[in-house]
């Protein structure tokens, strides 16, 4: 297309015509001719148009011009050159300097303007083509971070197989130990155990004595010695298996960590040149088409300064020609394609190909069979989980042994409750009343069975109301003196199933009423009417206060019996409901504290909710009508009386609930850099720490049924979050491996239950 000062003086050029001239739409044939005409006017008319009034009204009249382009001049000047050679009239001075400065623009706008389209789409393409590399400094960068995870997994995994050796070591040990006590005992000697004749204190039965009490001495020192020396390496066994269990687990975890990273490395490389090669052909293409169209512009833009030329320097037949027949070169306006990188094959065979050792599960699945994805759900899975349980029972000295959870893991009917049982009585030391009921659910082949059998330990259905079991002692025994008879495990199951099943709703049957003779007649009095003299609504409110007061007392004095009584040390071994004891209500710890800082700002003080407790009004309007500053310090406060707060959210677990759903808002409506997040973090944390001091299984319980399920969305949707949320959930965490790893499932299995 023309540019604007090209389009003007073509304007003025056709406002050099008569008055009544041809209109310059576009035309085919002999309005070419008669358009040239008009161009070639001289008379009185145009000049005086021309001269009086210039480039003023006469533009208007040829706006229309404007929508022409190079070829459509082309063809224009094309048919004035050739009205030019068949009039033979000469161009007046005014038209020659409007032909003058119209070639001046083509010189100074048009063609500049094309070589700047031509350049503007060039370096597009070279930049579209540079991003490539953008995408080779990424896979490097990711690169670095995959080869530090794979230096850190393999040095883990020559950890693993380094204690997998040593503990083979120590297992054969173990095993040649063995074999030299059954050598050592076959190999015995034994002195003659005929006695003298004569049982009397003789030479020959010193003799005899003395033989024997030197070889059973010998004996003894011999075996004892190899009994140490076995019970050694079985310790050691015990001992390094534990710690390979652990470093395979960390190994799993390092190892799916790297494999993902190389997995993401390679999949974000490739489909970053997909992206980028998909945008740089689709800018080729349109680059072409462009430059075809500006090639094409160029020979009509030179055509017309030839023609132009020709007018100002004479018109001839043989210069017309030779502008027709003149070929242009274009190279100025062609796209060079850039050089592109190949693909980097070093970089993607550098990253590595993990292989299938260890079976990781993707993120965010839904059947992840474990936290690290390093397990799958079968037989060999929950053998090799019982029997790490199984080692720390025996680590821990325990009397629980294989033929307790053999049951649960061949998912016998009724097994978990016995084994959970046991359990509880080994942790606690005290007994589960389980209560029977007349009428069981035993089949009438089993109870037949058992009374063939004999009474189990001398107490029958028939017999018995409350079965306490005894509580677990001593050292751990043998399988076979452990191993339970045929059925117990069914037994017991039943017994459950009856207490729970059951229990009679009505009358089994009618009973009939028979009148006593020695009854005592029983008279009842008339009934009298009494006025009412309170309305139906102060009876409410009256009943409404009892209650609230009843909820307060209950809520206080809640938990177990067993929770306080002798024999915690300082606090239940597992979950419970807490101590028994009357329990200070949070509210009542927090009140104070809020609103002795609360009070240093009158405008904070008017914008509170005077029908609600302080402490709930302030958390309405943290976020909006008090400053940072002030709760922060109300935050650090509440903090610096963390203790009154964990000796009350202990001994009442709802009083835990009512704090952490009160403050747990903050966590979401503040941003990660807030300092108000970060004072609300340390209450919870310093919360978490002072509660598991005083019962560490409680805390942890808390925090996976109260704590996980508000938790999961949050470190899911806020990145930024994540690390100090964690270190908040692992404040109330037990130390210990299994413990970190039972929250993490809890975590899992939180997350997973989201919609």
């Amino acid at each position: 297309m023309m540019t604007p000062p090209s389009i003007m003086c073509l304007m003025l050029l056709l406002a050099t015509s008569a008055a009544g001239a041809v209109q310059p739409d576009r035309c085919e044939g002999d309005c070419k001719g008669v358009r040239a005409q008009v161009l070639l006017q001289t008379g009185s008319v145009g000049r005086q148009r021309f001269a009086t009034q210039g480039s003023g009204e006469e533009l208007k009249d040829v706006q229309r011009v404007a929508s022409m382009s190079l070829s459509e001049e082309s063809s224009l000047v094309e048919a004035l050159v050739t009205e030019v050679l068949t009039t033979g009239q000469p161009l007046t001075g005014v038209q020659e300097e409007i032909i003058e400065r119209l070639n001046e623009s083509f010189v100074t706008e048009t063609l500049p303007g094309l070589q700047k389209r031509h350049d503007s789409d060039q370096e597009l393409l070279n930049v579209h083509a540079a991003s490539f590399a953008h995408c080779d400094v990424d896979l490097e960068t990711n690169s670095q971070r995959v080869s530090t995870l794979n230096s850190d997994q393999s040095s883990i995994e020559s950890a693993h197989t380094e204690c997998l050796a040593q503990e083979g070591s120590l297992q054969s040990s173990e095993k040649l130990m063995h074999e030299e006590l059954t050598a050592y005992l076959k190999s015995i000697q034994s002195p003659s155990s005929m006695m003298p004749e004569q049982r009397a204190p003789t030479p020959a039965m010193d003799d005899f004595v003395a033989q024997n009490l030197e070889f059973f001495r010998s004996l003894s020192s011999s075996y004892d010695s190899l009994k140490e020396q076995i019970s050694t390496v079985e310790a050691e066994v015990e001992a390094k298996t534990a710690n390979c269990s652990e470093v395979g687990l960390e190994f799993d975890e390092k190892f799916c960590l790297w494999k993902t990273e190389v997995e993401n490395a390679k999949s974000n490389y490739l489909n970053c040149r997909t992206e980028v090669g998909t945008l740089y052909r689709e800018t080729l293409k349109a680059a072409h088409s462009n430059a075809e169209g500006r090639r094409a512009d160029l020979a009509a833009v030179l055509k017309v300064q030839c023609y132009l030329r020709m007018l100002l320097d004479g018109t001839t037949q043989e210069k017309l020609q030779e502008c027709n027949d003149a070929e242009h070169t274009s190279s100025a306006l062609d796209i060079a394609e850039p050089q592109l990188l190949d693909l980097n094959q070093r970089v993607l065979d550098g990253l590595g190909a993990p292989g299938s050792q260890v079976q990781c599960t993707a993120a965010g699945s839904s059947d992840a069979g474990s936290l690290y994805g390093a397990y799958a759900a079968g037989a060999a899975c929950k053998k090799d989980n019982w029997e790490q349980l199984f080692r720390f029972f025996k680590k821990k000295t325990l009397p629980l042994s294989r033929s307790d959870f053999e049951p649960v893991m061949e998912s016998i009917e009724g097994a978990a409750i016995v084994f959970l049982i046991r359990i509880y009585t080994c942790l606690t030391k005290r007994t589960v009343p389980v209560f029977l009921v007349e009428e069981s659910l035993i089949d009438p082949a089993d109870a037949a069975a058992g009374n063939a059998g004999g009474k189990r330990g001398g107490v029958t259905m028939a017999d018995a109301t409350l079965l306490e079991p005894q509580a677990m002692g001593g050292a751990l025994e043998s399988l076979d003196e452990l191993r339970p008879t045929d059925g117990a495990g069914q037994d017991a199951y039943k017994l459950f199933q009856a207490a729970r099943s059951q229990k009679p709703v009505e009358r089994s049957a009618p009973k009939a009423v028979a009148e006593r003779g020695d009854a005592v007649p029983l008279n009842i009095a008339e009934v009298k009417a009494r006025s009412l003299t309170k309305n139906v609504a102060q009876l409410r409110a009256q009943h409404h206060q009892q209650v609230v007061q009843k909820s307060r007392a209950t809520t206080s004095l809640s938990g177990r019996k067993s929770s306080g009584g002798g024999g915690t040390d300082g606090g239940p071994s597992t979950p419970s409901l807490g101590f028994v004891g009357a329990a200070k209500p949070a509210a009542d710890v927090m009140r104070p504290i809020v609103a002795a800082l609360l009070q240093e700002n009158d405008q904070v003080m008017k914008s509170l909710d005077p029908r609600k407790d302080v402490v709930v009004s302030f958390m309405e309007l943290c976020r909006t009508h008090v400053p940072e500053a002030m709760c922060v310090r109300v935050f650090d406060g509440l903090s610096a009386q963390a203790g009154q707060l964990a000796d009350t959210t202990v001994k009442s677990p709802a009083e835990f609930w009512r704090v952490w759903t009160l403050y747990f808002p903050a966590l979401v409506e503040f941003s990660e850099s807030s300092p108000v997040f970060e004072s609300v973090v340390y209450l919870f944390k310093r919360l978490g720490s002072l509660m598991s001091e005083a019962d560490p299984v409680l805390t942890q319980q808390l925090i996976i049924d109260v704590g996980l399920p508000s938790l999961a969305p949050l470190l899911i949707d806020s990145a930024g979050k994540r690390e100090p949320l964690c270190e908040l959930v692992y404040s109330y965490t037990q130390p210990s491996v299994l413990s970190r790893l039972g929250v993490l499932r809890a975590l899992k299995e939180s997350i997973d239950r989201l919609p």
